[in-house]
């Protein structure tokens, strides 16, 4: 039985609990994400992750508790073995934070095997250079530790006293939670609060049961600025279970995207923490070679003199989700990889996504490609040139009376795959409490702006396809064959909103390759890069 977490005066009914346990080979998750194609192609300079510092949080993973839930030993399972030799490198600190009310914290074999390892092993992760890891207990994480849910405050930007106040730019959540419904409100919008503030890419797994469980529910999959994970074989969650406040709806499209090689989605999120890493490095190093403006944080020295992290466009968290799920493979889930459910990816949910698998599977080379054929301005934003086969924007102020255009044109049939994706806008003040009792505005707090992305044919000024949904915070075009011609991708806001708004789009189109010129087109792949369609036909 899993009881409240009590910390000060705070008190959450929320359950909070592990997801499946069981770790997955590292060498299958390589070659399906087409990361050993990466290295491959990059050699030494493949990105590891360096210079990201990570947030693990977990879950209890000790039964032994009294009847307030507290370690009878002092202190709960929470923390990655820091003698596994995985994580044996002079250099890597886990900065652990110990919850109110314990002395101690200890090993739990989930963080070691089935999350720490995938997401920053020295051997097991794709992210070896991440150096510096925050180690938090899921339930002190919502409360003091970061998120201060429930409370008349603000969500931190660092763990307190925590790390030289240096910012981690990724957090891993493998653990599933429930409570009241005005505590999941207010932790949902606290967190995509901190996601858009801050940048701090939030990642999370859906459930492993395949069942619509609303006893049981992966809570931060339902957040509208995280990144979700499931398994490419489909044996998780779909969509979100239920409706809370006005715009956290049921059945919105969960997860994301896939990850390949794992057996559960625990460690599919970590995967995918790692993958983010990756990326972050790229966007980041990149500067503004790749990118065409910065942000800032909230500072992390207080009190103290300043210290806010500068975050380029290429490393946003809008950015880096939409070049994960434009640069995703949809034609790497077969019903071959999903014997239990029989079926192949189709187009089922309004934003252009298959309502099991989402984007499709994750794929390294196709997302670093988006990232660093750098950022690219819309025509309205002065760009007068075709964009290139592959590529993002950031737009910090796109307003309710703009349109967003980027020309293209294609000589031969091609692959065309694009995702817009904005974050949900919190009002913070309408979700932190007011004289020690839930905001009554908490239902209110956040507000969805309403986006389309549309492909527009500009020889004859009409529509070839369009994502159109109202509930979701990512639109997804996905064209297998577009024929040769000259095309728009084309933002639009819905009439009826007033705002000024930011968005990231990225996309990505490829010529398809017939079969007298198969062979020369394998020749230019570098002879070690494959295009794993290729493989199949």
């Amino acid at each position: 039985m899993h009881k409240p977490f009590v910390a000060g005066n705070v008190c959450l009914s929320i359950l909070i609990a592990l997801m499946d346990c069981t770790p997955a080979a590292a060498s299958v998750f390589s070659d399906e994400s087409r990361y050993d194609d990466l290295q491959l192609l990059l050699g030494a300079g493949t990105p590891t992750g360096a210079g990201v510092r990570v947030m693990h949080v977990e879950a209890n993973n000790d039964p032994n508790l009294d009847m307030d839930g507290q370690p009878l030993d002092g202190g709960f399972d929470f923390v990655p073995d820091p003698a596994n030799a995985d994580f044996l490198n002079p250099d890597k600190t886990f900065n652990v934070l110990i919850p109110p009310g314990t002395t101690s914290a200890d090993i739990s074999a989930h963080a070691t095997g089935t999350t720490g390892q995938p997401m920053y092993g020295n051997l097991t992760s794709i992210a070896p250079g991440v150096l510096e890891i925050d180690v938090l207990l899921s339930g002190h994480w919502l409360q003091s530790g970061l998120l201060n849910a429930i409370t008349a405050s603000e969500p931190l930007v660092v763990p307190p006293g925590g790390g030289g106040n240096t910012i981690a730019r990724v957090a891993n959540h493998s653990w599933i939670g429930s409570g009241t419904s005005d505590e999941s409100l207010d932790i949902l919008q606290r967190l995509d609060w901190l996601i858009h503030t801050d940048n701090i890419i939030q990642i999370a797994g859906v459930n492993n049961s395949p069942s619509r469980d609303a006893t049981n529910p992966c809570l931060l999959s339902g957040a509208f600025n995280a990144i979700t994970a499931g398994r490419t074989e489909g044996n998780h969650a779909t969509s979100t279970f239920t409706t809370l406040g006005s715009l956290y709806v049921a059945w919105r499209t969960k997860p994301d995207l896939v990850v390949p090689g794992t057996s559960s989605t625990s460690n599919s999120a970590a995967r995918m923490t790692s993958a983010a890493a990756v990326l972050i490095q790229v966007g980041h190093d990149g500067a503004l070679q790749l990118s065409h403006g910065s942000q800032q944080t909230r500072n992390a020295g207080s009190p103290g003199p300043p210290n806010r992290a500068t975050i380029f466009h290429a490393e946003n968290s809008e950015v880096i989700r939409a070049a994960f799920m434009a640069g995703a493979s949809r034609a790497d889930v077969t019903a071959s990889d999903n014997a239990g459910f029989n079926d192949i990816y189709t187009v089922s949910t309004s934003n252009g996504l298959d309502a099991r698998y989402g984007a499709g599977e994750l794929d390294m080379v196709n997302s670093y490609e988006i990232i660093t054929a750098g950022e690219q301005d819309s025509r309205e934003e002065g760009n007068l040139t075709d964009i290139s086969a592959s590529g993002f924007d950031y737009d910090p102020s796109f307003t309710d009376a703009d349109g967003a255009t980027y020309d293209f044109t294609i000589s031969v049939p091609s692959l065309l795959a694009a995702t817009l994706v904005w974050n949900v806008d919190i009002d913070i003040d309408d979700v932190v409490e007011v004289n020690n009792e839930v905001n009554p505005n908490l239902t209110n707090a956040a507000t969805l702006y309403d986006l389309d992305l549309l492909l527009i044919d500009r020889s004859s000024g009409t529509q070839v396809a369009g994502s159109q949904s109202t509930i979701e915070n990512t639109e997804n075009i996905y064209l297998p064959t577009l024929g040769a011609g000259d095309y728009s991708l084309s933002v639009v806001p819905k009439s009826g909103q007033s705002f000024t708004w930011d968005y990231g789009l990225a996309w990505r189109f490829e010529a398809i390759p017939g079969p007298g010129s198969m062979m020369v087109w394998l020749g230019l792949m570098l002879g070690a890069r494959r295009r794993r369609w290729v493989t199949k036909l």
